[in-house]
């Protein structure tokens, strides 16, 4: 019995780490980020949504940060907030075609999501103009 002591703590402190990694895990949703938009940003967040799930099929998977837009790999993250959405698309600098001027160069600035442009929204009619940038 004495042998298996050691044993025996050696168990009980991995169920005691298992548990508190378990603990730790937490999923996020859409409605934790939306919490933070207003009306307006809510509903402008919704139709956005709705027009990239159409117009390119991409999976909506939020994160702690931000809602990732993926196929095999982030395509577009959304950052939510009061009064705006911050778009940014995975593209490298020098790859987005933007005739309308929407998009920043943001690959010098520190931001949350993946790529080096972003597209700020504040409102309805901006949506389908951002959807018509591309790549090149």
């Amino acid at each position: 019995m004495a042998d298996q002591v050691p044993a025996l703590k050696k168990l009980s402190s991995i169920n005691t780490k298992l548990g508190k990694v378990t603990k730790e895990i937490v999923v996020y949703t859409e409605e934790d980020h939306l919490k933070k938009a207003n009306e307006d940003i809510a509903s402008l967040y919704e139709t956005l949504r709705d027009e990239i799930v159409a117009k390119w099929k991409l999976s909506v998977e939020p994160q702690k940060l931000y809602i990732a837009f993926k196929r095999n790999t982030n395509i577009v993250d959304i950052e939510i907030q009061k009064s705006k959405i911050k778009i940014t698309i995975n593209v490298p600098k020098g790859q987005l075609i933007d005739n309308l001027g929407l998009a920043e160069d943001v690959s010098g600035k520190g931001k949350w999501g993946n790529g080096d442009y972003q597209i700020v929204l504040i409102d309805n009619a901006s949506v389908m103009s951002s959807l018509t940038c591309r790549t090149g």
